[in-house]
């Protein structure tokens, strides 16, 4: 699981620096323009992938039990 979302997030990273680029040389769009609509969902998702790391961290600190479900569910 963890190396599933280590994946995802150098995905995500990837695609929220290169998406502008590629879509102004695929589509002609205004860089500026595919950054905000393209970019907040990968953006909110690698926010998201480290948040949920260091609360699952914090969580199993505390002696909690399944940190990395209970982070990744909610």
């Amino acid at each position: 699981m963890l190396l599933g979302l280590a994946f995802n997030t150098m995905h995500a990273i990837g695609t929220l620096i290169w998406a502008p680029t590629f879509y102004a040389r695929t589509y002609g769009w205004d860089p500026a323009w595919s950054v905000s609509i393209r970019s907040r969902p990968d953006f909110c998702l690698a926010v998201g992938s480290m948040f949920g790391s260091w609360l699952a961290e914090r969580w199993a600190k505390q002696g909690k039990r399944r940190c990395n479900m209970r982070s990744w569910c909610g």
